[in-house]
C-alpha cells in the first residue's frame, strides 16, 4: 500500500511490536494512544475495557447494558471518563446508533447525521467533537473500545487514517483476545462490581484500600483530590453497607480469596 510515507511505515510497525511485546495491560493501552498519536493527531484519546463475564453484545439495548472497566485516557479533562462510564455512556449518540458484533472502525459522521452529532454527549459536554471510534470483539464478545477525538474546528478523521485503524485492528483485537478472555472470566473484581454495582473508578479506590493506601496516598496514585477519594469511599461504604475500611478491606479479602 502506498498511501502512508516510509517514516509512517516505520511507526506504524513499531506500534505493532509494542502491541505484541507489552506485559502490563495499562502500559499497553497507554503506550498504544501514544504512539497513534505519531500517525493520526488527535485532542484526546480513550481505551476502555469491557466486562467479559456478560455475553455477546448483538444489539443496541445490549450496548447500553454493557460495563467498561478501568479506562484510561489521554489528555482527556480530570473525572470525564469517570463521569462519562458511570453517568452518560448510554446518552452517546455514536453508542446508541451501533449494532456491532465485529470488530469495526467508525467515525460519528459515517455513522449519525448532522442533528444527532449536535445533540451528542460530547457536544452537549465538551463543546464539540469529532470522534473515530475502534470497537473490539472475538467469539467471547466484547472486548473493548478506542477512542480518538478532534475538536470540530480541527476537522473529521480522513478517510487514510481509518485506513491506518483499519491495519491495526486486528493486532489488538489478538492482542485483547489472549490477555482477557480466560482471566476475566473468573476475576474477583468482576464478581465484586457485579455484585455491589461498583463502578470502574470505585474498583481502582478499592485496590489502593487493600493494598493499605490512606486518602491522601490514593489522590496521589489515582491523580484525583482527597475529596473525591472521600466521595467514592463514601459511595462504596453505602453501596457494600459497610461503614469503615477496616470492614471494606475485609470484604475485598473475601473476594480475593475466591478468586484464589
Amino acid at each position: 500500500m502506498s498511501f502512508l510515507s516510509d517514516s509512517e511505515w516505520l511507526c506504524l510497525n513499531d506500534l505493532v511490536l509494542s502491541i505484541n511485546s507489552i506485559d502490563s495491560d495499562r502500559e499497553f493501552r497507554s503506550t498504544v494512544l501514544k504512539k497513534l498519536r505519531f500517525l493520526i493527531p488527535y485532542e484526546s484519546a480513550a481505551f476502555f475495557l469491557s466486562d467479559l463475564s456478560r455475553d455477546l453484545v448483538s444489539t443496541p439495548q445490549e450496548w447500553k447494558t454493557r460495563v467498561f472497566l478501568d479506562p484510561l485516557g489521554i489528555d482527556v479533562p480530570a473525572g470525564m471518563l469517570e463521569l462519562y462510564t458511570e453517568k452518560y455512556w448510554q446518552q452517546d449518540m455514536i453508542v446508541a446508533h451501533r449494532n456491532l458484533t465485529r470488530s469495526t472502525v467508525l467515525r460519528e459522521s459515517d455513522q449519525l447525521s448532522p442533528g444527532d452529532i449536535d445533540s451528542s454527549y460530547m457536544k452537549d459536554y465538551l463543546g464539540g467533537r469529532h470522534v473515530v471510534n475502534v470497537s473490539f470483539f472475538n467469539d467471547e464478545g466484547f472486548l473493548g473500545s478506542l477512542n480518538l477525538n478532534r475538536k470540530k474546528e480541527e476537522g473529521d478523521f480522513s478517510d487514510r487514517e481509518v485506513q491506518i485503524l483499519e491495519l491495526i485492528e486486528p493486532h489488538l483485537t489478538n492482542r485483547l483476545s489472549k490477555w482477557r478472555v480466560r482471566a476475566d472470566r473468573s476475576s474477583s473484581e468482576i464478581v465484586f462490581a457485579h455484585d455491589y454495582d461498583v463502578s470502574a473508578r470505585e474498583i481502582d479506590v478499592c485496590r489502593c484500600v487493600l493494598s493499605g493506601m490512606d486518602n491522601a496516598a490514593i489522590a496521589e496514585e489515582l491523580s484525583i483530590s482527597t475529596g473525591t477519594v472521600k466521595k467514592h469511599l463514601e459511595n462504596i461504604f453505602r453501596k457494600t453497607r459497610v461503614n469503615s475500611r477496616v470492614g471494606l478491606m475485609a470484604l475485598l479479602q473475601q473476594y480475593t480469596a475466591l478468586k484464589q
